[in-house]
């Protein structure tokens, strides 16, 4: 009877241990329930030569000027607690459908993804090929690309620094950091060297280097910063 309760005890602390380390990694999504009161679901068109910017959570956003998009990161999948941690899993096909259809991405030009992680690089490969734009990115993002099946003349490596012009956006992608990791999932830097398919472990979705975004749009400037941390003196010539 001791030797069962024993057990009992220590599986409830494995439980509780699990759920705790569960409740850390997934907490930026729960947050935002705090904000749902500002939501809007607005799927119009800009007008008079507006850029619109939809945010679909975490660094997802949308840059639209009725002509043409762009697309940072990509990551429209939400995979469970138990999923994140344990299992092995695919983009939700079904919701990047759906969000592509409603908000009407028909013009995407270029996808920038800011790091690998999956909360940032899980959907690329599926939303490129959905929207037949092209992918910017790390060597472990176009890893986790040709994993997904992209062909080589669909992705480009980043080349930090340098104007990319798409309609009448220019893009510059700036070297930056990750935001502090715990001990668990600090892999900073660390690169995905092979083709990456899915389903797959999003521990196997390393960092891969982090990056910023300058967006320039007529006399407008955007800085986009998907992980708060920086290189010191990496704005200065901007």
């Amino acid at each position: 009877m001791l030797l069962a309760i024993s057990c009992k005890k220590q599986e409830t602390e494995k439980e509780e241990a699990f759920q705790k380390n569960a409740d850390s990694l997934i907490a930026p999504f729960e947050l935002t329930n705090n904000y749902k009161a500002f939501f809007t679901d607005d799927t119009s068109f800009p007008e008079n030569g507006e850029v619109k910017v939809t945010f679909f959570g975490v660094s997802t956003l949308l840059l639209d000027d009725s002509e043409t998009q762009l697309l940072i990161d990509g990551f429209f999948s939400r995979p469970s607690k138990n999923e994140v941690m344990t299992a092995k899993i695919s983009t939700d096909k079904i919701a990047a459908d759906s969000i592509i259809s409603r908000f009407k991405m028909d013009r995407v030009k270029a996808i920038f993804a800011a790091h690998s992680h999956y909360d940032h690089a899980f959907d690329v490969a599926y939303v490129t090929q959905k929207t037949n734009a092209e992918l910017f990115g790390s060597l472990s993002t176009l890893n986790i690309g040709r994993g997904g099946g992209l062909k080589e003349d669909q992705m480009s490596l980043f080349v930090p620094g340098k104007l990319h012009n798409f309609g009448k956006f220019g893009v510059i992608v700036l070297e930056s950091k990750h935001s502090p990791m715990d001990s668990k999932t600090n892999h900073e830097g660390k690169e995905i060297l092979f083709p990456l398919s899915q389903p797959a472990n999003t521990l196997e979705y390393f960092e891969g280097g982090s990056y910023d975004f300058i967006i320039r749009y007529n006399n407008k400037t955007i800085y986009i910063k998907p992980s708060a941390n920086y290189i010191k003196g990496m704005l200065n010539t901007f």
